[in-house]
């Protein structure tokens, strides 16, 4: 049988503070040591629960000291992947915008200036993660 009893102290005939409990305790003060007996197991509960994720995200965010940027069916990739590919196609995404906007030089903000629909550093971006993700997916297919 579930039985609810009240939580605030002044609920009706209830933790009024004159009454004496079973142990001559008034029946608030036993309710105000309930009270900070379940906060201090949930405050702890709580921390637990923090650290318990702290130490897993730890885990699974290193590789031998290497951060991975994303996934790939499970398996991870980094930011080394990404930068590699870039530098392949760095010089093909420049001659496209040029050619593209009649560009005639490449200045130091080129990479961040927005060229129709996007700026020729999200373009690369882009570009290497596709490569990045494409390659891993025939990799992890191949037997």
């Amino acid at each position: 049988m579930i039985r609810a009893l009240p939580i605030w102290p002044d609920a009706p005939g209830k933790f009024k503070g004159n009454e004496k409990g079973p142990s001559g305790k008034k029946d608030q003060e036993t309710f105000e040591k309930k009270t900070v007996i379940s906060a201090s197991i949930s405050v702890s509960i709580c921390l637990i629960w923090v650290a318990a994720v702290f130490f897993h995200l730890r885990e699974i965010k290193t590789y031998d000291g290497l951060r991975p940027v994303g996934t790939v069916n499970g398996e991870p990739f980094f930011q080394e992947d990404l930068d590699i590919y870039a530098l392949e196609l760095r010089a093909a995404v420049a001659a496209d915008y040029g050619r593209r906007y009649s560009l005639s030089s490449m200045e130091s903000k080129f990479w961040n200036t927005k060229y129709g629909d996007a700026a020729p550093g999200e373009t690369l971006y882009r570009m290497a993660l596709d490569r990045v993700v494409r390659n891993m997916a025939l990799i992890q297919e191949s037997p």
